[in-house]
């Protein structure tokens, strides 16, 4: 029966109904029944159960209890370090590691590089965002946890890390202009008249220069109502001196060295136009 089309296999020794759709929470459920009680789920499956933007590697990363034997490893079947009973949350009926254990397992996970980087920060962008945790909650735990592996990265990430984030494409669009060597710009910068009258609240800016950077997502293109706001929103801030500059996902993904050059090129021209000295950003 189970061999037929009526039954689709989530790990080893566990079906589901195919009627039953794919989601992380029937994988997550699946992979509790080949865990000792009281294993809680780390890394990247946790950060999914809680809705944070992490890739979804299609594995579930679970934490086994320190008197619980580990799992055989299988495919989809990560098995990690053991957790002391103490240190998990319970969420919608799943035991989870608490958000700075979280992230500091995706970091662990991460790919090389700088593509590891951007999502180690993304993912700390959001946490920051949702007031799942502090800087100083992630600074302490790492702290604790100084010779465990991902530490590396993640404290490159920290600093990097900023509140106010609205999207990870915002996240990424900020860490394409840092890691190319310009300043950080403000995130979500409320920005005000000279009589103190409220006229914007751009993605990114630099607040020195009347620069701002707006990342233009599919939800501008598809809802009308928001396209107007949007206008209406950067003509404001035009006609206060503000230069807008505006970044779709090929910008960031395709032509970040290009998207880099016109920020630079526009940063040059604000700074002639408002008479400042050459270096001034923030």
């Amino acid at each position: 029966m189970l061999a037929g089309s009526r039954f689709r296999q989530v790990y080893r020794g566990v079906h589901v109904a195919s009627s039953v759709p794919d989601t992380i929470a029937v994988r997550a459920d699946a992979a509790a029944l080949l865990c000792p009680p009281g294993s809680a789920f780390c890394a990247g499956t946790a950060a999914l159960l809680r809705g944070l933007p992490v890739r979804d590697d299609r594995t579930a990363h679970v934490s086994i209890p320190v008197w619980g034997p580990v799992p055989a490893r299988r495919p989809g079947l990560c098995p990690h370090l053991k957790v002391p009973p103490d240190s998990v949350v319970r969420e919608s009926g799943r035991l989870l590691v608490p958000e700075p254990e979280m992230w500091l397992g995706v970091a662990k996970e991460a790919r090389p590089g700088r593509a590891g980087l951007v999502d180690v920060v993304v993912l700390g962008d959001a946490i920051l965002r949702r007031r799942l945790a502090t800087v100083e909650d992630l600074d302490a735990h790492l702290l604790r946890s100084a010779r465990r592996a991902g530490v590396v990265l993640a404290r490159r990430a920290l600093p990097l890390l900023r509140p106010r984030v609205d999207s990870p494409m915002e996240t990424r669009t900020r860490l394409v202009l840092v890691l190319a060597g310009l300043p950080c710009p403000e995130t979500n910068l409320r920005v005000y008249d000279d009589w103190g009258q409220w006229i914007g609240r751009p993605d990114l800016a630099y607040p020195a220069l009347r620069l701002a950077i707006q990342y233009e997502g599919d939800v501008h293109r598809t809802d009308r109502r928001r396209w107007q706001q949007d206008v209406g929103r950067d003509e404001v801030l035009q006609d206060h001196g503000w230069r807008v500059i505006k970044v779709i996902a090929d910008d960031v993904f395709r032509r970040a060295g290009l998207l880099v050059r016109r920020v630079r090129e526009a940063a040059d021209r604000q700074r002639e136009i408002l008479g400042l000295s050459s270096g001034t950003w923030c």
